[in-house]
């Protein structure tokens, strides 16, 4: 169980906290921090109105929005048109990039100037051909960190073939070599 410091409405209000904890149960027999703004609801009791509240309006909510997009309908479209053209695979592998990068708590300082997509793969030469399909295919471009101890950072990072990505993916260049040797030898 979390234990909470003891702090009055008060003291979180001079500190600038947005909860604070008296250890005290709320009224309807929660021991649990409180919220400082407006009746200082606590957290569950919070919760339980929202769920409530959610429950009651659901049919309304949804009828609600439907009815926006009916009436902003192409305001509504061209916006939608506007986002797909503003973005390019470039963008997208950087996007991507980044919030894996932010996942894993890897290095990221690259911009979407630096992702460079060339017209064929710089490894197997195949040609690279953006897919429509979640996943990507084997000719589909992919952000490579060349070394992947690093994170992606500027002279760390090439678009490759997303097969030619895979196949480098764990490996060392000497494991490489190796798999390359055997494969040729066993001709």
């Amino acid at each position: 169980m979390e234990r909470h410091t003891i702090i009055s409405k008060k003291e979180a209000k001079i500190k600038g906290l947005k909860r604070f904890f008296t250890g005290e149960p709320c009224p309807r027999g929660h021991v649990n921090e409180r919220y400082v703004g407006g009746s200082s609801p606590c957290i569950s009791c919070a919760l339980e109105n929202g769920k409530v509240q959610y429950k009651k309006n659901k049919v309304n909510r949804s009828s609600q929005i439907k009815q926006y997009y009916q009436d902003n309908k192409a305001a509504h479209l061209a916006r939608t048109l506007e986002s797909k053209r503003n973005r390019t695979v470039e963008k997208i592998l950087h996007q991507s990039a980044k919030d894996r990068s932010a996942r894993k708590g890897i290095e990221f300082s690259i911009t979407v100037e630096d992702v460079i997509v060339p017209k064929y793969c710089p490894v197997l030469g195949i040609e690279l051909k953006v897919s429509k399909c979640r996943g990507g295919l084997d000719n589909s471009p992919s952000l490579d960190r060349v070394d992947s101890s690093k994170g992606y950072i500027l002279g760390n990072v090439v678009v490759m073939s997303d097969r030619a990505n895979t196949i480098k993916n764990n490996g060392t260049a000497e494991e490489h070599e190796k798999i390359a040797k055997f494969m040729k030898e066993w001709k």
